[in-house]
């Protein structure tokens, strides 16, 4: 008997709301209303044809010898995520590499290194090399955090044997304000102050190119809050916009609107997105008219 197409919306509901991976009788559970084997069955024919139009990915088994599961989002994605939070728990002692690593089982350490590593790319987090012990840093790292103590010794060593060069005295203290400060610093690095009027001209200026549609999606005007960013000497902060986005629409000042998910979402805006109070991926905003506040 072939699947129907109530059949199919039902699972991919039921793995959009889906608060962690679920396997293909959780989801049978959820959207078939049954356990039974025959359904469960149906349930992952389904699932394997979602995977294939990239709605669905599949995650590994939480042990050995249970069944493969499915999200919404791929296994890098989730752990990308995770390895944020828990770093961002812990903002004046970044934890260790390990420490992070522990945090996760057997079956999702094969793609911990690739989350780590997009992580740090996307400046989401800041790796702080000290000799053999690596950290990560949910800020951007200080001078101090960045230097070992015998660094320290040797920066003493350094400016003790060159004192009789310099007409002022000069401390290692001296020295660590200096490599925190330099040029750009006092800008680089701080999230940018988007403001409400500032996202307001951008969504008046995406109207004429929506032929009639109302709601911007946010990958595009992140792009736009990137560019302005790096314009401005600063850099790009992702936390920061999602934050100034989650409270106009608190204010009912916009919209977040959810993705209808008829076309998969493009790997590389997944990051870009942020989640509804459902579960749901909000792909798109809009600006609020008078009468509708």
């Amino acid at each position: 008997m072939p699947v129907t197409k109530q059949e199919i919306e039902a699972i991919r509901v039921a793995i959009e709301t889906a608060r962690a991976p679920v396997t293909a009788k959780q989801v049978s559970k959820e959207a078939l209303r049954s356990e039974k084997r025959v359904h469960v069955s149906r349930c992952e024919i389904i699932l394997k044809r979602l995977v294939a139009d990239e709605i669905a990915f599949e995650h590994p088994p939480s042990r050995s010898r249970c069944p493969v599961r499915y999200w919404y989002k791929d296994v890098v994605s989730r752990l990308a995520e995770q390895v944020e939070t828990i770093v961002s728990l812990h903002p004046d002692s970044p934890p260790t590499l390990v420490q992070v690593k522990n945090s996760f089982s057997k079956c999702d350490l094969p793609w911990f290194d690739e989350a780590v590593g997009i992580l740090i790319n996307q400046r989401r987090l800041f790796e702080i090399r000290c000799r053999r012990t690596r950290r990560l840093s949910a800020k951007i790292p200080t001078a101090e955090l960045m230097l070992s103590a015998s660094d320290l010794q040797h920066l003493d060593r350094v400016i003790r044997k060159t004192a009789s060069c310099r007409r002022t005295t000069l401390t290692v203290d001296d020295l660590l304000r200096f490599l925190g400060t330099s040029p750009d610093s006092s800008r680089k690095g701080a999230p940018p102050p988007l403001s409400e009027s500032l996202l307001k001209a951008w969504y008046d200026q995406e109207l004429p190119g929506l032929l009639g549609a109302t709601s911007v999606p946010i990958p595009r005007t992140w792009e736009r809050y990137k560019k302005w960013s790096i314009e401005q000497g600063m850099d790009p902060d992702l936390h920061a916009f999602h934050t100034v986005l989650e409270r106009l629409a608190q204010e009912k000042t916009v919209e977040l609107v959810p993705h209808s998910r008829s076309q998969p979402i493009p790997r590389n805006e997944q990051d870009l997105l942020m989640m509804g109070s459902h579960g749901e991926t909000i792909y798109f905003w809009r600006w609020r008219t008078g009468s509708e506040k």
